[in-house]
């Protein structure tokens, strides 16, 4: 982790992903780490990121409860126009994190619940509807006003 660290600025967006969603797969949550890639995904163009790179990221720190809501605001801005992209398992993801880290990002979230309301929810499996179902619950979305 040191040497992700000293290299943080050579580490692109996509990369920060794969090396966050490893070390939070291994319970290896160095905080140090996790802030010197944030910082690395922010610089990031949005475009060079696919949409499940923005789900591994949020679901990373989720996993090793590392808040960081403006991060987090921010990357869900990078969803915009893309919601449409996201598998079943990074709708799930994504809310889970959101509610893990006690954060929201109002766009991003109509844009989920608009997909969710008008899609065919067969395409979820059981565990993804239940942790998606939990998630909006927890963060008080989706209900009547």
């Amino acid at each position: 982790s040191r040497h992700a660290i000293a290299c943080k600025s050579e580490v692109g967006g996509p990369n920060c992903a794969i090396i966050l969603n490893a070390y939070a797969r291994l319970s290896e949550c160095n905080p140090e780490l996790f802030h010197a890639l944030a910082r690395s995904a922010i610089a990031t163009q949005p475009g060079s990121f696919d949409v499940h790179h923005i789900s591994l990221i949020m679901n990373a720190f989720a996993k090793c409860q590392i808040r960081k809501p403006q991060m987090m605001h921010l990357l869900g801005g990078f969803l915009e126009g893309r919601v449409q992209e996201l598998s079943p398992q990074n709708v799930s993801n994504i809310a889970n994190a959101f509610a893990k880290l006690e954060c929201y990002n109002h766009q991003l979230f109509h844009g989920l619940q608009t997909r969710i309301f008008s899609e065919d929810l067969s395409n979820y499996k059981l565990f993804e509807l239940a942790i998606l179902a939990h998630s909006l619950a927890k963060l008080k979305c989706g209900g009547q006003k």
